[in-house]
């Protein structure tokens, strides 16, 4: 087995902490190969020469698992690259929550144990391709969480009209409209009020942001539908995002939202069910009001 290893490198008072993560994994007799820029935030803040050996130089190819160590940022980040390598994903929380990332460093090495035996099932999670055509011509870009569609300043909301599959659906006076999959139904959907969807049950999610409409609700669909978006906003101008990067939008572009052809392969570790991750960390049906004293 061998894992290729991605970092989130902003922190250089994490770095001693991603070197001893590393170094079990050679204690597992587990090969590895870290990406260039965590490899020489390794060498600078943690005084690490791993060798080249251990330098990932031969793409995707060369590697059975890709590890994201980080927040949920660098997941989505390791997620786009190993989905082009068709290789699956797992992931070391060394942020906040990090609902995505399945690891905590204090479990690591049992983790990695458990890797080694295959004690692990792949999940997979579909992405979404969204496609922007306007007067500077087409975009593209993927995302496993989600697109937002949002206004581009705090002054007056934007006006959205959307069409799933060709059909009109309704036209959202709004903050912003996000288009999440169930893998990003609680990241920024949850936030606005979304539903919470199963991964494996191919949905997506549409979810107004701050809609001025109290029967606006979110509405969830098939993950191969399509959806079609056009926006009018007083400033002639809109932000798009997919997973957190943003990118200014022309009133007249059109946008439209397909399932992406490559999908996620995500590594589950059978010691970590879903629905313990959603009490942990999100924190799903706990009650902290104590005794009988706080039920007034």
């Amino acid at each position: 087995m061998r894992f290729l290893i991605f970092g989130n490198t902003s922190d250089s008072a994490k770095a001693g902490c991603i070197r001893s993560l590393i170094e079990t994994l050679g204690k597992h007799d587990v090969q590895y190969a870290i990406e260039p820029h965590l490899y020489t935030y390794l060498a600078r803040h943690a005084h690490w020469e791993a060798g080249d050996s251990h330098l990932m130089t031969g793409g995707m190819a060369d590697g059975d698992i890709a590890m994201s160590i980080g927040g949920d940022g660098t997941f989505l980040r390791t997620a786009r690259a190993a989905a082009q390598g068709h290789i699956p994903i797992i992931g070391v929380n060394m942020g906040r929550m990090g609902f995505l990332t399945d690891i905590e460093p204090a479990t690591f090495d049992k983790a990695v144990s458990d890797l080694v035996r295959g004690d692990y099932h792949i999940e997979e999670r579909t992405q979404l391709t969204l496609a922007i055509t306007g007067k500077d011509g087409a975009k593209q870009c993927t995302a496993l969480n989600e697109i937002a569609v949002t206004k581009m300043d705090i002054s007056s909301m934007i006006s959205i009209t959307v069409k799933v599959n060709g059909q009109f659906l309704s036209t959202y006076q709004c903050d912003g409209l996000i288009v999440a999959t169930s893998t990003g139904s609680t990241a920024y959907s949850l936030s606005v009020g979304g539903p919470i969807i199963m991964p494996q049950s191919k949905s997506i999610v549409i979810t107004p942001v701050a809609p001025h409409n109290l029967s606006v609700r979110p509405i969830v669909l098939c993950d191969d539908w399509t959806v079609e978006m056009q926006v009018a906003s007083r400033n002639k101008q809109f932000l798009v995002s997919n997973d957190g990067a943003s990118m200014a939008c022309d009133e007249g572009d059109k946008l439209s939202v397909t399932k992406a052809t490559e999908s996620v392969k995500v590594v589950k570790l059978n010691s970590h069910p879903l629905f313990e991750n959603l009490r942990s960390k999100l924190m799903l049906g706990v009650d902290n009001r104590g005794g009988s004293e706080n039920l007034l």
